[in-house]
């Protein structure tokens, strides 16, 4: 899962960069607005599902914003883009676009955490070693009784 959230995590980030570079501003229509309430403390995330033209074709898309933006745009019916001219599927909604990386560190931290227990609690691995071990007084009463 590390692996999972470290990729997409960079590529999201990838994303916002390339948004804030060289991304083209338009003003888009709010279709939908949702907030969702999940977990024990209650977290709520915002999505608005915005409609704007690219070159006169028109793009719909759902993108995470954070709650001034949501709250703004659902009362007034627009809302600022920042698109891609290249794949105005990648798009941000905002008057600034947000460097989301909060999923790429996440990703880290958990591989790192990964890292730390392969490395710090290797098991003997065989009666030998164990004995071994405690004779060095390497080994702490939890592991000699699980061998």
């Amino acid at each position: 899962m590390g692996i999972v959230f470290t990729v997409t995590g960079l590529k999201e980030w990838l994303n916002s960069r390339s948004l804030a570079a060289r991304g083209v501003i338009t003003t888009g229509e709010v279709m939908d607005a949702q907030e969702r309430v999940r977990g024990r403390f209650r977290r709520h995330t915002y999505y608005l599902t915005v409609k704007f033209q690219d070159n006169n074709r028109p793009v719909t898309q759902k993108v995470t914003v954070n709650k001034t933006v949501f709250l703004g745009a659902r009362d007034s019916g627009s809302v600022k883009v920042h698109y891609l001219a290249e794949d105005p599927t990648i798009c941000a909604a905002g008057e600034k676009v947000e460097m989301r990386y909060g999923q790429a560190l996440f990703g880290l931290v958990l591989l790192a955490g990964v890292a730390y227990l392969i490395v710090s609690f290797r098991q003997p691995d065989d009666r030998e070693e164990l004995v071994d071990a405690v004779e060095k007084g390497t080994v702490t009463q939890d592991s000699r009784t699980r061998a």
